[in-house]
């Protein structure tokens, strides 16, 4: 946690937030408290005296940086890599794609032959024939297996220790 109310430089009189009875004494006690982590959204804190709160503390009042990631909102579907490295090791491989292209290339010709095609529509088919073949002749890159330490053994120990707590919590 980090005193926020500590961390800006002001004046004394924006400093203070309690005043005595006797009207000489004055001190900063009220603060305001925020997460390490989250530090850095906070813009300003000040205290305000002219508010009426029936009180003999002034009124505490700070400014927040709200942050909000939207790149959980903008992915789109996660598309497969194709596995390329088979094209450089195996030539079979190669070759077999090589004609697969060739194949499709020559029907999308054959239903096109009569029309001069735009470049969007050319485009569209070149990619779709392109990743149909490699699809089909390549196959598709397995995600990399991540945390390589948490096997099975450490499955069955977090599985006990989560019986265990909620076998604590029920009691």
């Amino acid at each position: 946690m980090v005193i926020g109310s500590t961390r800006f430089p002001h004046k004394n009189i924006h400093k203070i937030t309690w005043v005595s009875a006797d009207n000489v004494t004055r001190n900063q006690i009220d603060h305001i408290l925020i997460d390490g982590r989250h530090c850095s959204n906070l813009l300003d804190v000040r205290s305000r005296r002219g508010a009426n709160i029936d009180s003999d503390h002034h009124l505490v009042v700070c400014k927040i940086r709200a942050r909000i990631s939207w790149y959980k909102y903008t992915k789109t579907v996660t598309t497969k890599k194709i596995e390329t490295t088979r094209l450089k090791r195996e030539q079979d491989v190669k070759y077999k794609y090589m004609d697969t292209v060739h194949r499709e290339l020559m029907k999308v010709g054959e239903r096109n032959s009569n029309s001069i095609g735009d470049p969007d529509s050319t485009w569209r088919n070149l990619k779709g024939v392109l990743s149909t073949a490699a699809s089909e002749i390549l196959g598709f890159e397995e995600k990399p297996k991540r945390n390589d330490w948490f096997d099975d053994e450490c499955q069955k120990i977090t599985n006990e220790k989560n019986d265990a707590y909620r076998l604590m919590q029920q009691k």
